[in-house]
């Protein structure tokens, strides 16, 4: 994600960002999903390596083979995985109800 210009560290930066910008009662939760292979997350999960699959294999990150074991895998029912941590992030304007 780094080498495609994403940042893994926004969102934990998020409510301090909040509280700069003169938000209180901030707050955080994350949800963690689970999915099995063969399902519509498994489906994303697979496009997803396909658009960047060719860039992991010339980083040296992972093999083709690799790269296919893995979206094989993701066809396979018996197989759960989880999807990556969803933060959702709150906060309201002062004297705001």
């Amino acid at each position: 994600m780094h080498r495609r210009g994403g940042d893994t560290t926004y969102v934990h930066t998020l409510p301090w960002r909040l509280r700069e910008a003169g938000l209180v009662e901030v707050g955080a939760s994350g949800h963690l999903h689970f999915d099995v292979g063969g399902s519509t997350a498994s489906l994303v999960e697979g496009a997803n390596l396909t658009q960047v699959g060719d860039q992991i294999v010339s980083a040296g990150l992972a093999t083709d083979a690799e790269i296919d074991a893995y979206l094989a895998a993701m066809n396979n029912p018996a197989l759960t995985f989880s999807m990556p941590l969803f933060i959702s992030v709150s906060g309201r304007r002062p004297g705001k109800r």
